[in-house]
């Protein structure tokens, strides 16, 4: 997926970095060269498991197999007429990256999967034709069908890497038979999505019209770790999807400032998607010098795709500077890049309880590695950043490096908040980060759920505080009251921050190794004794 991929680095140690080793060869007694040498065995494991062990953003850096499923049913030939569904099936498509792969699955009366899952650099003109293909001329909506056919597809993407579902229907389940309709939608929540959710497979699901069944398809979607998403006509599609891509991506984006954005050096590639409030209007770029470019002139490493709902413009190596988009003030904009330097966030749950503490980090990264905070200050970078309930008005989140207030270290360059949300609903964070020459921002949304009633324990268990509580249970009272003093005194949690297992393993291996020193030490001094007491023995 094009995003900037953030691999926690292996920890570094051995003989350069430890005054401890020491280059002087020493020969002891025979438990000390074994010692050694199973040290050294370890130290191998060791650094074997601090490369190979997987990290809390091992999904977010993988590559991506993703499922597109899209409701062919008579029934959308009223609600997208005009066959919108097409183009913006293919703007998804276009914004993954050549690692990702890809598959279609078309369903009405039964599923099908006209293009099955392949890498996108191979089968993009293939996808491309397929969903130009797409029709509404299906007599009914098999759901189970659909999503079936689309947890089938992603078989062939094996046991690894990440995988999701974009499902996107008009309807309800409908198989002309009442009878089975009720047995097929308990074997999609009872079986189907069960299975889902054990796979980390999650589905970000669309209701494409009042009429669909929106309860059904938000109890997928949360079941699975997905997202619910309303389209209340063909023309939001487009950025439904984009918030689907956003989501699953989480890129790196440039904030517009009105119709002006800057570009840093470190951008390699920029893609614009302008939403278009005319089909006949024209959307133009003007670039840093002033030049006006539109999708009727033909230039070197710019690539255009005008469809009726939106523009999407593509530059490669894009002029540092200060770009225009050249239309309507009010129309909505997305500008995604990649780049060297890039920012970064520990936020990425698809939804909350109500009135939980979240910690938020936040950091930059350049080249994959951290700026330090000696570096931020030099380029003058302020961190930034919103959280904004629907409906209401943005809420600023306080982040902070000074090892106070749930900050871990303090002037490490990772900055530290927490949002607690408190009104069930959907949420959008936004960060943002600001320098002297360049522009950073990262958008995310979540879902705000009620809290699960507390669980009732008997009388005769009450003394027991812990044996009947859901152990995964998220509520404010389910925390301990250490965690409600934390929170009062401005301190996050520690259940809520995230783990780097890699310090959790280095941390296990060498307390395992001070334990065996120290048990070979004992054994030593007992071996020393008793050779003394021996010769002792021996002498006249």
């Amino acid at each position: 997926m094009k995003s900037i991929r953030r691999p926690i680095r292996p920890l570094r140690s051995g003989k350069g970095n430890d005054a401890a080793f020491s280059p002087r060869k020493f020969r002891g007694p025979l438990c000390l060269r074994a010692l050694r040498r199973r040290a050294g065995f370890a130290a191998l494991v060791l650094a074997f498991l601090l490369w190979a062990a997987p990290s809390g953003a091992a999904g977010e850096n993988g590559s991506l197999a993703l499922v597109l499923a899209v409701d062919t049913s008579g029934s959308m030939k009223k609600t997208d007429p005009r066959n919108l569904r097409r183009e913006a099936s293919k703007l998804l498509v276009s914004l993954l990256g050549p690692e990702d792969r890809a598959a279609l699955v078309t369903f009405d009366t039964r599923a099908s999967v006209p293009c099955p899952l392949e890498s996108t650099s191979r089968s993009e003109s293939l996808l491309a034709g397929q969903i130009d293909r797409i029709r509404s001329d299906g007599k009914f909506t098999n759901l189970y069908d659909g999503l079936r056919a689309a947890h089938e597809a992603l078989g062939a993407a094996g046991s690894g890497g990440r995988k999701a579902i974009v499902f996107l229907t008009d309807g309800k389940m409908d198989t002309g038979d009442p009878d089975q309709d009720l047995v097929l939608t308990e074997a999609l929540i009872g079986e189907r999505v069960p299975r889902l959710s054990e796979e980390n497979i999650p589905v970000y699901a669309i209701a494409f019209s009042p009429l669909a069944d929106a309860a059904l398809l938000d109890r997928i979607a949360t079941a699975t770790g997905g997202f619910f998403y309303t389209a209340q006509k063909a023309e939001d599609l487009h950025g439904v999807l984009l918030r689907i891509y956003r989501q699953m991506a989480r890129p790196d984006s440039l904030p517009a400032q009105g119709k002006t954005f800057l570009v840093d050096p470190s951008v390699r590639e920029m893609t614009i998607v302008v939403t278009r409030t005319g089909p006949q209007d024209t959307v133009g770029l003007r670039a840093p010098g002033g030049r006006r470019l539109t999708r009727q002139e033909v230039v070197p490493g710019i690539r255009w795709f005008a469809a009726e709902a939106f523009e999407m413009i593509t530059v490669d190596s894009p002029e540092a500077g200060t770009w225009e988009i050249d239309y309507r003030q009010e129309a909505p904009r997305e500008v995604f890049v990649l780049t060297d330097l890039s920012l970064r966030s520990s936020f990425r749950e698809n939804a909350v309880a109500r009135e939980s503490l979240v910690p938020v980090e936040v950091w930059l990264e350049e080249k994959e590695e951290k700026l330090p905070a000696a570096i931020l200050e030099t380029q003058g970078v302020e961190f930034l950043c919103e959280l904004e309930p629907e409906g209401r008005a943005k809420v600023p989140v306080q982040l902070r490096d000074d090892g106070l207030g749930g900050d871990r270290t303090a002037g490490d360059g990772v900055f530290t908040g927490s949002v607690r949300p408190d009104k069930a609903g959907t949420c959008r964070l936004t960060v943002s980060a600001l320098g002297k020459t360049f522009e950073r921002r990262l958008v995310h949304e979540f879902r705000v759920l009620e809290p699960e009633p507390a669980f009732q324990r008997p009388e005769a268990d009450a003394a027991d505080t812990h044996a009947l509580r859901p152990r995964d249970e998220v509520r404010p009272e389910g925390r301990p009251e250490t965690a409600d003093q934390e929170a009062a005194n401005g301190e996050l949690p520690i259940s809520g921050r995230p783990v780097n297992w890699k310090i959790e393993i280095a941390q296990f291996f060498i307390v395992n190794a001070v334990l065996a020193a120290a048990a070979a030490a004992l054994v030593l001094v007992r071996g020393r004794k008793k050779r003394r007491l021996l010769r002792q023995g021996s002498q006249p």
